[in-house]
This record gives C-alpha cells, structure tokens and sequence, in this order.
C-alpha cells in the first residue's frame, strides 16, 4: 500500500536533493515511489510499504 504526503514549501530541485538524503539517512530510501514537485511551492512523496508508525517520522522528517 502506497502512502502520500504532501509536502509545503518546496520550491526546486535543491528542495527535492535534501527530502530525498534525509529519507535516505532514516532508511526508507528504498521505500520511495516518488518525490517530485507540485505547484504552488508544494511537492509530493509516495512511499510504499511504510508501517503505520512510520508515518509520523516521514512526517518530522520532511516537515
């Protein structure tokens, strides 16, 4: 199952670099679909197989 965050405040591909290595150091860079920019100063990340538990440190991590 696929789990989707939205992400305020992204603006450019630097924005991206840094979610991406943060989620990388906490381990779940193998659980990334997607990571991509939304208009409006807003992106998106879509994780898969995350537990439920995980949700709110994906949250602190790209918050």
């Amino acid at each position: 199952m696929n789990t989707t965050f939205t992400i305020d405040g992204m603006h450019c591909q630097a924005c991206v670099s840094l979610i991406r290595m943060e989620l990388e150091d906490n381990g779940f860079e193998d659980k990334v679909v997607s990571l991509e920019l939304k208009d409006d100063n807003k992106g998106e990340l879509v994780l898969e197989g995350i537990e439920e538990n995980d949700v709110q440190i994906v949250s602190d991590l790209i918050n």
